[in-house]
C-alpha cells in the first residue's frame, strides 16, 4: 500500500486492493469453495461451525457459512500465507499480523444479508487491532448484497456498551453519513476495522451467489497468534449464550 493509500484507510476506515489474487488463484478458490458445498457430513443446523440465514422473502433457512474453516479447508489456510496477503497486513500494521478469526460466507440467491454492526466485542481477549480482509471469489455488486460501510464513522469508536455481547446498531445515528458500498470483483479486497459500522443487503439475484473468503487479523504485537485461544474463548462464548437464551447448544464438528 502507498502512504496515500494507507492515510485514506485510517481517514475512512476501508480499504479496497483490487486484483489482491489473479484468475488462475480465484479459480482455485472456487473450487476449494464447491468442495467444501459437498461435506454434506458438515452441513447440519446442529454443528456449530454452521451459519444459516433465512430467505430474505419466504424465510425459509438457508446454509450460507463456515465459521471456523481452518481444521477443514488445506487450500483456505494455505492463501492465509500468500506473500501479497501477508504484505498487505504487513503494510495496514507496520508489523506483521496473524489470522485469527476465519469464515466463509457463501451467501446463496435469496439469503438475507446482515444487519448493521461493528465487528468489535469487548471480550477481554478480543484483539483492538482486528481487521477483516473479505476477498470476493464471485461478483459483488448491489443485487448480490455487497458490504455497505458508513465511511470515516470507526473514528467515533465503539458505538454499543463494551459489555462482552455483540449488539446490532440502530441506524438512526447515521443520518446524513455517507454510506459507500464496496462492490468487488472476483479477486479484489476489501479492508476494515473492527469498529467501522457496516451492514449488507440481501442476495436479491435469482441465480447468482455472493461467496466471500474472509481472513480476519490482528497484529502481532496485539496477541500474538491467537487463533486457537480465539476460537477457544469464542466457542466457550456462544455456548453461554446459547444457555441464556435457552438455545440448544451446539458443538464444533
Amino acid at each position: 500500500m502507498t502512504d496515500a493509500e494507507l492515510r485514506l484507510l485510517r481517514e475512512r476506515g476501508y480499504h479496497i486492493e483490487r486484483a489482491l489474487f489473479d484468475d488462475r488463484e480465484v479459480a482455485e478458490l472456487q473450487n476449494e469453495a464447491d468442495r467444501l458445498l459437498t461435506r454434506t457430513d458438515l452441513i447440519s443446523q446442529d454443528n456449530a461451525r454452521c451459519r444459516w440465514q433465512p430467505h430474505y422473502q419466504t424465510g425459509e433457512l438457508l446454509f450460507e457459512c463456515f465459521d471456523p474453516y481452518f481444521d477443514i479447508s488445506p487450500v483456505f489456510v494455505e492463501y492465509s500465507r500468500h506473500p501479497r496477503l501477508r504484505e498487505l497486513m504487513g503494510d495496514v500494521y507496520g508489523e506483521p499480523g496473524h489470522v485469527c478469526h476465519n469464515q466463509f460466507i457463501y451467501k446463496p440467491p435469496g439469503s438475507k444479508g446482515y444487519d448493521l454492526h461493528q465487528d468489535y466485542v469487548g471480550w477481554p481477549i478480543f484483539p483492538k487491532s482486528f481487521h477483516t480482509v473479505a476477498i470476493a471469489l464471485d461478483t459483488a455488486d448491489e443485487e448480490t448484497g455487497s458490504i455497505e460501510v458508513y465511511t470515516g464513522c470507526h473514528r467515533d469508536g465503539l458505538m454499543t456498551p463494551d459489555d462482552g455481547h455483540f449488539h446490532h446498531l440502530s441506524a438512526d445515528p447515521f443520518a446524513g453519513k455517507l454510506l459507500v458500498r464496496l462492490d468487488l470483483n472476483p479477486g479484489d479486497a476489501a479492508v476494515f476495522g473492527c469498529l467501522l459500522p457496516h451492514v449488507s443487503g440481501p442476495n436479491r439475484s435469482p441465480n447468482r451467489w455472493r461467496r466471500t473468503l474472509f481472513y480476519c487479523f490482528n497484529a502481532d504485537s496485539d496477541g500474538g497468534d491467537m487463533r486457537v485461544r480465539y476460537y477457544d474463548y469464542y466457542h466457550q462464548w456462544k455456548r453461554e449464550m446459547a444457555v441464556e437464551y435457552g438455545k440448544p447448544v451446539l458443538e464444533l464438528r
